[in-house]
């Protein structure tokens, strides 16, 4: 496994920034807490992992306070619905029209959440550009929505550094970085200014492939394009952070809100850009669907750049 440039970085940075670094991390601690799991107001969550019982909304819960004016993209209302029969918005030939759906303005995200508003159970894995640790208003949707590897982790451990037997240290339903956030071990090692996903990759990483998957510490996710365990977007490109926030953004947190907004995220780095190497791409499914994600989410250009593919190329 490669060692990036970033976590050598980070560990230089830390001993320089160390009291303005545990400042940072109490102030991340009390700000960024949305909902999630985002409940239901009558839902029984006695059993935080019977996610049926609970992870669903009614519409007195819609929409999330971080929609602003995107609502209907996630409504099944028509415009004359949900602007007024005076707003220029509001044709009565299309709300007529059964050609044009009656005029719904978007998904009917607004339905299926009151049934489910998706299950931490369901990995969501995002074949992209990688994920921007160090954009803040990304890791306010994303750092607790990221899928972490248990296998190549340590138990988290509560503020006195005892564990209590179980990954999901506060007993929520979820494993994920807020399990980490008193953990005597953990601080932000990639000085962000705040604990996110990657100081776990930093602090961790061990060089043993402790699940024997075949990829050495890969504790949140894979950069394919550059095959280390760090899927930092390092152009700062940004499409797969925004295609993270799509599907599994935190609501209600000044953000915005995915439309599975109660799955996990795996990053999955397989370019620079929305353009990659199929190849790269091939390998992130194949990690993607053997490693516990339900879903591979793309929108991507590829190429082949495979040795095979240029010859073949070549000859023809």
């Amino acid at each position: 496994m490669r060692t990036s440039s970033r976590m050598v970085q980070g560990h230089v940075l830390l001993n320089l920034k160390s009291a303005f670094i545990f400042g940072c991390i109490a102030a991340y601690c009390a700000t960024v807490q949305a909902e999630f799991p985002w409940k239901a107001s009558t839902g029984d969550a006695s059993d935080p992992y019977a996610y049926q019982n609970y992870l669903y909304i009614g519409s007195e819960q819609f929409p999330p306070s971080d929609l602003g004016g995107d609502i209907w993209k996630y409504s099944s209302k028509n415009a004359c619905q949900l602007y007024g029969e005076d707003d220029n918005r509001c044709s009565q030939a299309i709300v007529n029209n059964p050609q044009e759906l009656y005029g719904v303005t978007g998904a009917s995200v607004d339905l299926a959440w009151e049934t489910t508003t998706g299950r931490p159970d369901v990995v969501i894995a995002v074949t992209d550009s990688g994920i921007k640790w160090n954009d803040y208003g990304k890791m306010i949707d994303l750092a607790r929505k990221t899928f972490l590897n248990r296998a190549e982790l340590p138990l988290p451990q509560n503020r006195s550094g005892a564990t209590v037997g179980s990954y999901d240290l506060n007993f929520d339903g979820v494993f994920n970085l807020t399990d980490y956030e008193e953990d005597p071990r953990v601080r932000d090692v990639n000085a962000t200014g705040y604990l996110d996903p990657e100081d776990l990759i930093f602090l961790f990483s061990n060089g043993i492939d402790a699940d024997n998957n075949g990829y050495v510490d890969d504790i949140a996710g894979w950069d394919f394009y550059e095959d280390d365990n760090d899927p930092y977007d390092e152009v700062q490109y940004g499409h797969g952070s925004g295609e993270a926030e799509d599907s599994t953004a935190e609501p209600n947190n000044g953000g915005g809100a995915g439309v599975a907004p109660n799955c996990m995220v795996m990053h999955m780095r397989v370019g620079d850009s929305f353009i990659a190497d199929i190849n790269d791409f091939a390998e992130a499914v194949t990690y993607a669907t053997d490693n516990g994600a339900s879903v591979v989410q793309c929108a991507l250009g590829t190429l082949n750049n495979s040795r095979f593919a240029q010859e073949a190329i070549n000859y023809a």
